[in-house]
């Protein structure tokens, strides 16, 4: 008897190592599906850099060109005076509205004859003052 429980233990010896050889290759094979979908989403990922490097890069030249345009048609005072500047749809320079002119925007006083005298560029549109009867001066928003 003492051979065939050799062999008893021999054979759930050999039960065991199987067991632990099928799991060690189911494992074995889950690393393995494992790496090969981290490799698919490498190869996305690496597509998707490839295609947004090139977008930038597109982007980047389309802005130096246009830039370069602006710059070789920047605005300028037209001889009556207004400014102009280039319209990229329409490839011409229009008529702002603008004009040159500065607006200095404030006003210069003068006491003249128990009167306030006020003096602006024609432009302003900052406040109004005017003297009361009693020399007071008040502000007119």
């Amino acid at each position: 008897m003492e051979a065939e429980e050799i062999r008893i233990l021999a054979e759930n010896a050999r039960m065991q190592a199987e067991k632990a050889r099928a799991e060690a290759e189911a494992a074995r094979v889950e690393a393995e599906n494992s790496c090969v979908e981290a490799e698919e989403k490498r190869v996305v990922a690496e597509e998707k850099r490839q295609q947004d490097t090139y977008v930038a890069i597109e982007d980047a030249n389309l802005a130096t060109d246009r830039l370069n345009k602006l710059s070789d048609h920047r605005e300028y005072i037209g001889e009556d005076g207004f400014w102009y500047w280039y319209n990229e749809e329409t490839k011409e320079f229009e008529n702002t509205g603008k004009t040159s002119k500065g607006n200095l925007m404030y006003a210069t006083f003068a006491y003249h004859d128990g009167r306030l005298l006020m003096r602006t560029d024609e432009e302003y549109t900052g406040l109004v003052f005017r003297m009361n009867h009693q020399g007071r001066l008040h502000v007119i928003v």
